[in-house]
């Protein structure tokens, strides 16, 4: 058995990859969203009933003195400011320090608009009293944290503050420094000239000194004043949050948010069913490119793709697409494989051509019709076969009666084959029917008469194709395969699996029949037209 690698390669945009997604699981998808809903829905109409309370805090200025010795300052942009102060009032530390203090964990949200400096707090519960007791709760507890955590703050600024006075001094005392030296060295003098010297020393030190000296004065005594202010804050601050509107206790519940419900139910469905639709893709084995095709067996050629259209999956009422709409798409298509076949190399065989397929409903009888019809508006002569005696529908494509004499008749009564031969309304084409039979097909198709039926006609035509049953379900088109040279594997797109090619394939090569080409049917369309332009039905 030949490796069939599995992956999803494709040339298309990633778009056009996921609305193909879209379009193949549309049931699962529309399914999903609906379930969505529904529970969305009843899961609004279900739920206990929800109050809400509001609390309104005002958010002042705190201390302005001695902030930069703040490792945050208490006041500054505003926007900024209550943005933090709302993080604060949501985070998980916060929501813990409170629940030391009430004994419960209470969540609040919190929010405020950039032109005011009024935040909104609000908490749920399923009962009225509760949730506006919760808030206050909540509410006076934050707020003495903050305001705690306001002063500790300012206490340690304080403390920062003192050091930089203490380390002020000392830098008085060093600038200071040489005019202590020029005074000593005037009361070490002698009167006389030499006490004049100095003491002229010292008054050129002190004007040199003096303007340093009162400057660092001035700077000592405003730090002076800013540890007596942060000191004096830190023990009477009132804090930063004001309550203006208590916690309020709400006289209805919440609305039920009927819309809000159904919109994330629709939302949480599709991705569900995105997700189940990926998940089926990936384990789905089914055949959907020619890229997947190639891969099974890459010395295998693919000779084409056909577009699914209405006749893709063996109707047996429906006229072959090159007599109904030659200038469709799907004719084209079918123009292309014949093309393809005409240009494989086949010499010293024979002119029969098997046509088969994996497993029954891949569309094989349809591509023989088609085919048959496209090679002979080349100009050749055509013989098509019905060899499925126990589903014979060939005739039908064809909208002809099954004569007297029948494939399965010519291989019972060894008649002349070429006496079967009817014609179908195409020049250059030919169709021997079958109907089903009594007698075991496998029988009939072993013998040595089904032989020399194949090489008879083989003779009397450039090509016969031969129309034989699936591959897998009946030994039939493997015992067809001993009086062949060539077989073409016909398979459907999103139906046939890649292990199920694969057999076929080592199946027919056992009866040493060589696998031609492979042609995959009822590809999903593209958003392509044809040279011709669109489909239009043929002329009567």
């Amino acid at each position: 058995m030949y490796p069939v690698p599995r992956a999803v390669t494709s040339d298309d945009p990633p778009l056009v990859q996921f609305l193909r997604l879209c379009r193949r699981h549309w049931v699962l998808l529309t399914a999903s969203v609906v379930i969505g809903v529904l529970g969305g829905v009843a899961l609004s109409l279900t739920g206990d009933d929800v109050y809400r309370s509001d609390a309104e805090l005002l958010l002042s200025s705190s201390s302005t003195s001695g902030s930069q010795f703040l490792d945050q300052p208490l006041s500054g942009d505003p926007d900024r400011r209550i943005e933090n102060e709302i993080e604060l009032m949501e985070s998980g530390g916060v929501r813990d320090q409170v629940a030391e203090v009430t004994g419960t964990s209470i969540g609040v949200s919190a929010g405020g608009g950039s032109d005011s400096d009024v935040i909104t707090v609000s908490t749920s519960a399923g009962s009225p009293d509760v949730a506006a007791a919760n808030l206050s709760a909540w509410v006076d507890a934050y707020i003495e944290l903050r305001r705690t955590s306001e002063a500790e703050a300012l206490q340690e600024a304080a403390e920062r503050a003192q050091q930089a006075v203490n380390d002020l001094l000392a830098d008085i005392a060093e600038t200071r420094r040489p005019i202590r030296e020029a005074e000593a060295a005037v009361l070490a003098a002698p009167p006389g000239p030499e006490r004049d010297a100095a003491t002229l020393r010292l008054e050129q030190v002190r004007e040199q000194v003096s303007p340093a000296v009162a400057q660092l004065q001035s700077q000592l005594q405003t730090l002076r004043d800013q540890v007596t202010g942060l000191r004096s804050e830190a023990t009477t601050l009132a804090g930063s949050l004001e309550v203006i509107t208590p916690a309020s206790t709400p006289s209805e519940p919440e609305a039920a948010g009927l819309t809000g419900a159904v919109l994330i139910g629709a939302v949480v469905g599709l991705l569900l069913g995105l997700v189940l639709a990926v998940g089926r893709e990936q384990l789905d084995s089914s055949i959907r490119t020619g890229e997947d095709l190639r891969r099974i067996r890459p010395d295998v050629p693919v000779l084409g793709t056909i577009p699914f259209h209405e006749a893709s999956r063996d109707d047996p009422n429906d006229r072959p697409v090159l007599l109904a709409e030659p200038r469709s798409p799907v004719a084209e298509a079918y123009r292309s494989v014949a093309t393809s076949l005409g240009l494989l190399s086949f010499e010293h065989a024979s002119a029969a051509l098997q046509i088969t397929s994996p497993v029954a409903g891949d569309g094989k009888t349809t591509v023989v019709a088609n085919l048959g019809v496209a090679l002979a508006r080349t100009g050749q002569q055509v013989i098509l076969l019905d060899a499925d005696l126990r589903r014979p529908t060939l005739h039908k494509r064809f909208g002809i009666e099954v004569g007297p004499s029948a494939f399965g008749d010519v291989l019972l009564h060894d008649s002349d084959p070429l006496a079967a031969c009817v014609e179908v309304g195409v020049d250059g084409l030919r169709l021997i029917a079958a109907r089903p039979t009594d007698e075991n097909p496998a029988d009939l198709l072993q013998s040595d008469v089904a032989r020399k039926v194949i090489e008879r006609l083989s003779g009397q035509c450039d090509i016969l194709i031969i129309d034989s049953p699936p591959v897998l379900p009946v030994a039939d088109a493997l015992i067809i395969g001993r009086h062949v040279d060539r077989a073409i594997l016909v398979t459907a797109a999103g139906s046939t699996r890649d292990d199920q090619v694969a057999a076929a394939i080592e199946a027919v090569e056992a009866m040493r029949t060589e696998v031609t080409g492979m042609i995959l049917n009822g590809v999903e369309a593209r958003a392509t037209y044809s040279y011709y332009g669109r489909s239009e039905p043929a002329t009567p």
